[in-house]
């Protein structure tokens, strides 16, 4: 596995340079990660296609700042396919990268003929305890993440890795409450509509195309009663 930087992107590949005749999967990290949650993936499956994972801007080793809205995300990684003359490109986001994965297939079907969405939907909602927790105890919160996050069967050594990389990012990368229409001074905020405000269940049931959707039974941290 290798890790690169294009522009302000940091990203990690699973070998470079990429085979132009081969899919690419690229994959897409939720608010607050990094492209560590996908490191098992970027090597186990480089054996069969191009694997890339991103940081997304204000996440992980990339510069800038967070966007406020899932379609300015989008922009950030078509950018980075551009930047990177990534072939046949393949989104895979988890939560908030699913969202974004969405926006990708919606907005550029030619480019993006397929996807992989995991853990996320068409709306995203948030138990507004997550978000006090975040404010009065990050701590608190990651260990949150730590109870309601991960399989009973998640080697420890896994778990471990992914919440001290938690724990060293800004706060403000999982404050992904909708505050006002302006982009939140946070590094890597995602305020405004953000997740709240993304929905793309009228776009999507006039999708033709068919994309496999990854869930666990029950994503504990999201709001109860939603509908994707």
């Amino acid at each position: 596995m290798e890790r690169r930087v294009s522009g302000n992107i940091a990203f990690i590949c699973g070998r470079w340079p990429l085979d132009p005749s081969r899919s690419t999967l690229v994959f897409i990290h939720g608010a607050g990660e990094s492209s560590l949650l996908w490191h098992a993936q970027v090597e186990e499956l480089a054996v069969r296609a191009n694997t890339v994972a991103l940081d997304l801007p204000g996440h992980g080793r990339s510069g800038g700042r967070a966007q406020s809205r899932v379609e300015d995300y989008a922009r950030a990684v078509i950018d980075f396919v551009d930047a990177v003359a990534v072939p046949r490109p393949v989104p895979c986001g988890l939560s908030m990268g699913g969202a974004i994965t969405q926006q990708l297939l919606l907005d550029e079907p030619a480019r993006f003929p397929a996807g992989v969405i995991i853990s996320s939907g068409a709306r995203l909602r948030v138990l507004p305890a997550v978000f006090a927790t975040i404010e009065s105890d990050f701590q608190a919160y990651v260990a949150m993440i730590d109870r309601s996050g991960f399989s009973e069967k998640t080697p420890a050594a896994v778990k471990q890795a992914f919440l001290e990389d938690s724990l060293r990012a800004d706060p403000a990368t999982a404050q992904i409450r909708p505050v006002s229409g302006e982009e939140h001074s946070g590094r890597g905020a995602l305020p405004c509509a953000g997740c709240r405000a993304f929905r793309a269940d009228r776009e999507a049931a006039g999708a033709k195309r068919r994309h496999p959707v990854v869930s666990g039974r029950q994503p504990t941290i999201e709001a109860p009663n939603t509908k994707h």
